[in-house]
């Protein structure tokens, strides 16, 4: 398996491990991303760093799961409106500087939260 990284060429011999030749400055500006399982390649203000591949932690919480069903429910009313609705909220919307979709997604998740 061959995939590019920025710079860098990563792939899997026959056992499964992970390999990486470089084809340019392994501290670049252009060197970025994460490598296998272990390690990323990040560059920001304070320079390039190498540091452990984050761990994601997703929250599953109650509320986090109502605060994910309220925009799945937003985005699937969205799908409903008809052209002409769209229009006033795309107006609505250009006067808070967003699109008519964020400005009724916003109204609908408030609506449902009880903001």
């Amino acid at each position: 398996m061959l995939c590019w990284l920025f710079g860098l060429v990563c792939y899997s011999v026959w056992w499964g491990s992970e390999m990486a030749k470089v084809k340019g400055p392994l501290f670049s500006a252009g060197a970025r991303g994460t490598l296998g399982d272990g390690i990323t390649y990040k560059g920001g203000l304070g320079g390039p760093r190498v540091t452990r591949k984050p761990v994601r932690v997703r929250g599953d919480s109650e509320a986090q799961q109502a605060q994910r069903q309220r925009f799945q429910d937003g985005a699937l009313m969205w799908k409903a409106v008809d052209a002409e609705e769209r229009a006033e909220y795309e107006a609505l919307g250009r006067l808070e500087r967003m699109t008519g979709y964020n400005y009724f997604i916003r109204l609908t998740m408030r609506e449902r939260s009880g903001e």
